[in-house]
């Protein structure tokens, strides 16, 4: 089975790729409508216990259920070759200043110092799918 066939562009083989034409512009609009339940944005540690790191400023909600967000959902497990219901509902997360980050991070896990990834039992996210809603402020 190839993944990322239709409109996604390699920019590192097998690592990284791009489609600017994931969402289409109702998708976005409805995505920013939606009304959302923002809280501090945490991660989870080794032990899969969420917590606030300082690498970490945003605020982040679940998308609601809806159709708009099943379709995009199918269309992700489409674009990665897996079942829908190893999909994870989208997560809107946003950015309200200058000095909130996002720095680097693992969700599988530790990055060691020699490039290794130290795993805390099953990989819990396997692919990740970004999509921006918004262009940032320039």
């Amino acid at each position: 089975m190839k993944l990322f066939t239709r409109g996604w562009t390699p920019v590192r083989s097998g690592v990284l790729y791009v489609n600017d034409r994931f969402l289409t512009r109702r998708e976005v609009d409805h995505l920013l409508r939606m009304d959302h339940a923002f809280r501090d944005s945490v991660v989870d540690d080794n032990q899969g216990t969420p917590r606030h790191e300082t690498y970490r400023s945003s605020q982040s909600a679940p998308a609601r259920q809806d159709a708009t967000v099943t379709r995009i959902m199918q269309r992700a497990a489409e674009t990665l070759g897996v079942l829908h219901d190893r999909v994870e509902p989208p997560q809107i997360v946003r950015y309200s200043g200058a000095h909130d980050r996002f720095e680097v991070h693992h969700d599988n896990g530790t990055l060691m110092s020699d490039g290794s990834i130290q795993q805390a039992g099953e990989p819990r996210r396997t692919h990740t799918i970004f999509c921006y809603l918004q262009s940032p402020e320039e």
